[in-house]
């Protein structure tokens, strides 16, 4: 005679039900974002920085893909009713957890309030562009004021839709030292691809070593 009693029907339709809403709930995160001074807060969703180091052991960083990682990060941008919107500028600080030496800046495109991919990543070695939580193989690194080139298929993807700017040395130094402005890019709808708004897994996988992933503004 077994010693388990079987599980009723509704208590499995519960259980599912609890797991998806919880799947739900994390991949809807919403983030709150202070402008520079945080004389003011706005909202953007979904997480998009992921997991940024992996020791090699089954250890991952635990807060890839949550808000935890935009704690201190500040936006420069339009903020409508509380969500940002339009083309926005976000700046990441100095984090020594994450293996970020030099922090990043984000240039992204957002609709009210939700965040639409690729979006380009200002390193203090260059460009890089990231899709959802997932890194992709489209790095620059800028030297003496060359960048080295790159065939990956997604470095066209972001020039279609933000221009051949986007990845210009000219647009990393002005994002680096504080003087870009945001008018001098602009986002093309026509070639966005809505489907990419679907986040990824936040794991890091295969890497052993700590690493970095990295008009007027109403809001900002």
């Amino acid at each position: 005679m077994s010693m388990f009693k079987p599980i009723k029907f509704s208590a499995w339709v519960s259980l599912w039900l609890m797991l998806g809403l919880a799947h739900m709930a994390q991949a809807q995160e919403v983030c709150t974002l202070q402008s520079p001074g945080g004389q003011r807060s706005c909202t953007l969703s979904p997480p998009f920085i992921s997991g940024e180091w992996n020791d090699g052991k089954g250890g991952v960083d635990p807060d890839g893909g949550s808000c935890k990682k935009f704690k201190n990060v500040t936006y420069v941008g339009d903020c409508i009713n509380g969500v940002l919107d339009g083309l926005v500028l976000l700046k990441r600080p100095f984090d020594a957890k994450a293996g970020n030496t030099g922090g990043s800046q984000y240039i992204l495109q957002i609709d009210s309030g939700t965040v639409r991919f690729p979006i380009a990543e200002y390193s203090v070695n260059g460009f890089e562009v990231i899709r959802a939580y997932d890194r992709t193989g489209c790095l620059l690194l800028f030297f003496r004021g060359k960048a080295a080139t790159s065939t990956d298929p997604e470095c066209g993807t972001i020039k279609a839709k933000f221009g051949e700017s986007i990845a210009s040395y000219e647009t990393w130094k002005a994002v680096r030292s504080g003087t870009f402005r945001r008018n001098d890019l602009q986002w093309n709808k026509e070639q966005a691809n809505e489907s990419s708004t679907a986040p990824a897994s936040p794991e890091v996988k295969g890497r052993d070593d700590p690493k970095v992933l990295g008009r007027s503004a109403r809001g900002g």
